[in-house]
């Protein structure tokens, strides 16, 4: 499996195809409220798509160097 069909398949499989790519996902110096309106994150499915993340680059180093993404 090469890291193009690894990374399409992770999206797919959280329904995340339609993503716009951003360098950094949110402010840096932004500061985060509470709002109990929003519904709740199902921690199974998040602690799932951060494992498979770390797991891909964990096992394909060669993501992490990829020319013209900023870390």
């Amino acid at each position: 499996m090469n890291q193009g069909k690894c990374v399409v398949e992770i999206l797919r499989r959280f329904d995340m195809l339609d993503c716009k790519v951003m360098a950094t996902p949110m402010a840096t110096n932004m500061k985060l409220l509470s709002d109990e309106t929003l519904e709740l994150v199902d921690m199974t499915r998040y602690r799932q798509f951060i494992g498979s993340l770390i797991y891909m680059t964990n096992t394909r180093p060669d993501i992490l160097l990829t020319p013209g993404v900023s870390i």
